[in-house]
C-alpha cells in the first residue's frame, strides 16, 4: 500500500538540446521527489541536475512537466496528457542547479549532479489534471502529493565536541 509520501515520488519529462544553435530537442525522463518547503506558494521537486541542465550545450531543459504518482498513470507511459495521471501534470516555473555544474562539463561536475525546479503554486496554469480543483485559489500540491523533509544544513553542526 502506498503511503502519502510516496505520492511525493514521480517522474519529470523534458526536452533537452540535440545540437549547439538548440533547433533540434529530443524528449527524456527522470525521477523526482516533492521535498518539504516552508513557502506555501511554490513547490519544490528536487532532482539530478543533469535532468534539468544541459551542460554540454549550456541550455536548460525546456517543456518541463512533473508526473507525481506517474506508477499509477492510466497511459502506457509517460506522456504529457494531464488527464491519465492521478494527481495530474505539474509545470515548473523554473530549474536551479549550481554554478558548478554549469560551468564545469562532465564528468567534472558530477560532485555537483544536484538541483531542483520550482513550480509556482498561484499559477493555476503550472498545474492540470484530475485533481486540479483540489484548491481553486491557490494550489497546494504539497498537500496534494505529500512531501519528504531535505535539509542542506550539516548534521553534525549544532553537536559540540566532548573535550572532556
Amino acid at each position: 500500500k502506498s503511503t502519502k509520501t510516496d505520492h511525493s515520488i514521480g517522474r519529470l519529462y523534458f526536452e533537452m538540446p540535440r545540437n549547439r544553435p538548440g533547433t533540434k530537442w529530443d524528449g527524456y525522463v527522470c525521477s523526482g521527489t516533492v521535498v518539504e518547503e516552508s513557502v506555501d506558494d511554490r513547490s519544490i521537486i528536487l532532482t539530478a541536475a543533469h535532468c534539468v541542465y544541459d551542460d554540454k550545450f549550456k541550455k536548460f531543459a525546456r517543456k518541463v512537466v512533473f508526473i507525481p504518482r506517474q506508477e499509477e498513470t492510466n497511459a502506457g507511459g509517460t506522456d504529457r496528457d494531464c488527464d491519465n495521471d492521478p494527481l495530474g501534470n505539474w509545470s515548473p516555473k523554473f530549474g536551479v542547479v549550481h554554478r558548478e555544474m554549469a560551468s564545469r562539463k562532465f564528468p567534472a561536475n558530477i560532485p555537483w549532479d544536484y538541483a531542483f525546479y520550482v513550480v509556482d503554486n498561484s499559477d493555476e496554469s503550472a498545474y492540470c489534471g484530475p485533481a486540479s480543483g483540489y484548491n481553486s485559489t491557490i494550489l497546494d500540491n504539497d498537500e496534494a502529493a505529500g512531501s519528504n523533509p531535505l535539509t542542506f544544513k550539516d548534521p553534525f553542526a549544532s553537536k559540540t565536541e566532548d573535550k572532556s
